[in-house]
């Protein structure tokens, strides 16, 4: 569950910035379905890709947290 909902943020955050997924990507140095499975909540990026993920994204790695840590939150006490 906290994968998808790092995915929802990420894909809030890159639209917000007016980013396709294959822009990030290739900001990024990853490919189009590495932002796709992180987005559909498959998978999580390690510490590194996290750092350049939210960096690319208009944030710190700590905001970006911050930011999914209480969407998670949320999530949790609507699904209860």
């Amino acid at each position: 569950m906290y994968a998808l909902v790092y995915g929802r943020v990420v894909a809030r955050l890159r639209e917000r910035r007016g980013l396709t997924q294959l822009d990030l990507a290739e900001i990024l140095g990853v490919r189009q379905s590495a932002i796709s499975r992180i987005e559909g909540g498959q998978g999580l990026p390690d510490v590194y890709l996290g750092r350049q993920l939210a960096s690319a994204l208009g944030t710190t790695l700590g905001e970006l947290d911050a930011l999914v840590a209480s969407a998670y939150e949320r999530t949790q006490q609507a699904a209860a």
